[in-house]
């Protein structure tokens, strides 16, 4: 039995960002190949790294008093008489005070989120090419223009997990891209019925205690009713299918 994967497609099929390589239909990194069918999130922020702001002061300030203290060594109204260790004083309030106005750090990120799980994150000095980045993913996930179908072919016991609602399967491998997709992304090739969709109406259609018994005391193989195995996995005789 064979699925199409759904994936979509944009008019700029190669785009190269740094260590990032978006190709027709994955994302090339540095550490990993990510399918663009297999994204399921992708989001720009930026962290701020704070600074003691406010010891900086007090400390500018602190010094700022020493060094004046440092100009009337017998504590006279007189003329200032600033001293060496005056400038030295005056020096390290200065450093203070300039670490006090530096701006905070900040760093740009991009995060992407894949169906199995996996969170990348990727940084850069400049938020207008990460923008530009998810920009680029966001259309090519979500434009319905220019679709394509990838076909995988299911046999065996993968087939079995797909045909059988009664076990917890939400995604599956995708032979051509090598990422898993969720089953409400795939179809199958003959019918263009969503594979999850399919599986729901299997499930719906058998009575309650049917399901009962292929969830607890039933086998997978039981439970792909339109494939008809017996508990072994042997094809069994024809019958009508529940699901028809």
């Amino acid at each position: 039995m064979a699925f199409a994967v759904r994936t979509t497609e944009n008019a700029a099929a190669t785009r190269t960002f740094g260590a990032l390589r978006i190709e027709r239909r994955v994302l090339t990194t540095p550490a990993r190949t990510i399918a663009i069918a297999n994204i399921s999130s992708v989001s720009v922020g930026t962290h701020v790294t704070p600074k003691p702001k406010v010891l900086f002061w007090l400390l500018a300030l602190l010094f700022a008093v020493m060094a004046w203290g440092s100009t009337r060594p017998d504590f006279s109204w007189g003329p200032l008489s600033p001293t060496g260790f005056t400038f030295v004083l005056g020096i390290i309030m200065l450093v203070f005070a300039g670490l006090a106005l530096r701006p905070d750090d900040k760093t740009h990120y991009l995060l992407i989120s894949s169906n199995d799980g996996v969170l990348s994150r990727f940084t850069a000095p400049d938020r207008t090419f990460l923008d530009e980045v998810r920009s680029i993913l966001t259309d090519k996930i979500n434009r319905g223009d220019g679709i394509y179908f990838d076909q995988t072919v299911a046999s065996g016991d993968a087939l079995v997990l797909l045909e059988c609602p009664f076990r917890p399967v939400d995604s599956t491998l995708c032979e051509r891209c090598g990422g898993y997709v969720k089953l409400d992304r795939i179809e199958w090739s003959d019918t263009r019925e969503n594979v999850a969709q399919y599986r729901q109406r299997v499930y719906d259609s058998v009575s309650f205690w049917q399901r009962l018994y292929y969830i607890i005391a039933g086998n997978a193989y039981e439970g792909a009713i339109n494939l008809h195995l017996d508990r072994s996995g042997r094809p069994k005789d024809q019958s009508p299918s529940l699901a028809s």
